[in-house]
């Protein structure tokens, strides 16, 4: 376990080594998304970014054409091409043989690969998240944000969250619901379907003392196994 500024490259703390890495949860998954690339780009590599359900339109060096060949046209060595199929005001993503094909050329293909409607922490549903094939590392993010707060107000899908903490939406959240929220949404279920991948955690929005303090007691718990950073 590890905490860094929020200036630290996160690239570094958690040993980003390329291929494809997928960004779960909630609490600054397009920040971290954008950061890495960023990172990546400064290292000289050819990022691609993505999404396997939908994120912000970006706004410049964006390929909303579907087509491969764009894709791989803009990507150069020190550039992020953020790629995707319109979908409204937002990106939606590519088609399966589309992101292979991209993906295959990028030195890194960085992929936001879960919703959370803007809450710090979330519940998923049976049909999250959506990991694309090949995916080398998957980073779970969670926001420190949460903590003292009702269930209602800082959750995605509050509902599954009370069914698995066994509280009512109106309670607070502490330290061992996020703890157990990271293990019973995420860290189980991506150990048994993707068991080649490797397992991050950042505990993200850490902006006082008392939560860099409790996200302590959360990383503690997982830092035998995974990486884990405090930022």
């Amino acid at each position: 376990m590890k905490r860094i500024g929020k200036e630290e490259p996160l690239s570094e703390a958690f040993g980003i080594r390329g291929g494809i890495l997928s960004i779960v949860g909630a609490g600054g998954k397009t920040t971290s998304v954008f950061k890495i690339a960023r990172e990546q780009e400064a290292m000289g590599k050819k990022v691609l970014v993505t999404t396997t359900t939908h994120m912000e339109l970006p706004g410049k060096e964006t390929v909303l054409s579907g087509d491969a060949d764009d894709i791989i046209q803009k990507l150069k060595p020190g550039r992020t091409v953020t790629a995707g199929l319109r979908d409204g005001e937002k990106m939606k993503g590519l088609p399966k043989e589309v992101f292979q094909a991209a993906s295959s050329f990028a030195d890194v293909t960085i992929v936001e690969a879960d919703g959370a409607k803007k809450m710090p922490v979330k519940a998923r549903n049976e049909t999250e998240p959506v990991i694309p094939e090949g995916t080398d590392q998957i980073l779970i993010v969670a926001g420190m944000s949460a903590l003292g707060r009702p269930i209602k107000d800082v959750c995605h899908r509050p509902e599954r969250a009370c069914k698995i903490l066994e509280k009512s939406d109106e309670e607070f959240l502490n330290f061992e619901d996020i703890m157990k929220l990271i293990r019973m949404e995420y860290v189980i279920m991506l150990r048994k379907q993707y068991p080649d991948a490797e397992l991050l955690i950042l505990l993200n929005q850490c902006d006082t003392k008392e939560r860099m303090d409790q996200a302590a007691r959360i990383g503690i718990c997982f830092d035998s196994r995974y990486s884990v950073i405090l930022r």
